[in-house]
């Protein structure tokens, strides 16, 4: 056993400070006080202190948040449809089959453009591009989505190309290829080739190729131009300056909005459009008793209805009646059997006395 008072005069190992290391080096670059002194850390270049001024300039620009105005309408115009292809590849024949999958119904002819409403916050436009390099500059600058035909028994043609050229120089729209008249296609060989160009000559297209292409130049006359449908993009303002190609630069003169034609259903709670609701608009085609020539539009009304003609027997023999139907039958007397009491029109046996 240890004798008492052993622990109070044992004497332990003082615990000592480390004074270097890689700790304490640390611990003095984190407590080192920086100086005050401006001067002493500035720039050394004019180089540097350039790129150090445009980085933070760039830092606060990208901070800032500017306000854009929302300039979208509260109906939105139609989605345009473009149908683009050399002749002969059936364009007339998709817009009808187009138009008769939304209305149930066809059209014996398809002129212009046609709007269709095919869901409860949409509107397509179907628009037929000719084989026009203007008409072509004119729908990649607005269509929407382009259905470009092409003949699969002959290949790609030069209007194809063409049209591809001009989407991209005005931008590129959303374009969908369709393949058509394949069931013209036979038996392929071996080495063949299923879409193939028709060649150059002396670095030129064949003459039969960009003869729809050829322009023919038409007289030019001052005249007044009214223009309507729908907008698309910045608003219209009364004045604004527009160009027209082909013409020029011009500016409007008046300016007006008109009922929607084709306005959109009602917001109602329900999965899927009536037929009364899938309305068309294709003031081209003779649709709703209007229709448009190079000269005159022409508004087609009733007929008046002659009421001197012949009429129904039946008809006439309704117009002599003075008396209802239930007085008829109340009057009215029904015997049975020939020793019976004849029944009236209520029901009930009617005696009769004989003198």
């Amino acid at each position: 056993m240890a004798p008492t008072g052993a622990f109070d005069s044992q004497k332990n190992k003082e615990h000592r400070v480390h004074k270097t290391g890689g700790k304490i080096s640390k611990l003095k670059e984190r407590t080192k006080v920086k100086g005050n002194n401006a001067k002493a850390f500035t720039f050394k270049s004019a180089v540097a202190a350039s790129k150090a001024i445009r980085r933070a300039a760039d830092i606060n620009e990208r901070k800032k948040h500017i306000l854009f105005m929302d300039r979208k309408p509260v109906v939105p115009p139609p989605i345009i449809v473009a149908i683009v292809g050399p002749s002969k590849v059936g364009k007339t024949t998709l817009l009808r089959g187009l138009v008769k999958y939304y209305l149930k119904s066809g059209f014996e002819e398809l002129k212009g453009p046609v709007t269709l409403v095919t869901g409860k916050k949409r509107r397509v436009q179907f628009i037929e591009v000719k084989n026009d390099i203007n008409h072509m500059i004119d729908i990649a600058k607005v269509a929407d989505l382009v259905l470009l035909m092409v003949d699969a028994s002959y290949g790609f043609e030069m209007e194809t190309f063409e049209f591809l050229n001009i989407c991209q120089v005005h931008g590129m729209p959303r374009v969908l290829g369709i393949l058509n008249h394949l069931d013209c296609l036979k038996g392929i060989s071996k080495g063949a080739k299923l879409f193939y160009l028709t060649g150059m000559i002396h670095n030129e297209y064949k003459k039969n190729e960009i003869h729809n292409l050829v322009l023919r130049t038409s007289p030019t006359a001052d005249r007044t131009i009214c223009l309507y449908g729908w907008v698309h993009g910045a608003h219209f303002k009364h004045h604004s300056a527009i160009h027209i190609p082909g013409v020029g630069d011009l500016r409007v003169k008046e300016l007006s909005s008109i009922p929607d034609p084709c306005p959109l259903p009602e917001q109602l709670k329900q999965r899927a459009l009536n037929q009364q609701e899938r309305m068309v608009y294709a003031p081209f085609s003779g649709l709703g008793g209007i229709v448009y020539d190079k000269d005159a539009i022409y508004i087609q009304t009733k007929a008046h209805k002659n009421m001197d003609g012949k009429r129904h027997e039946l008809v006439k023999a309704m117009e002599n009646v003075k008396s209802a139907i239930d007085g008829k039958l109340s009057g009215s007397r029904l015997t049975l059997l020939g020793d019976s009491l004849p029944i009236g029109g209520d029901g009930e046996e009617v005696c009769a006395t004989v003198t």
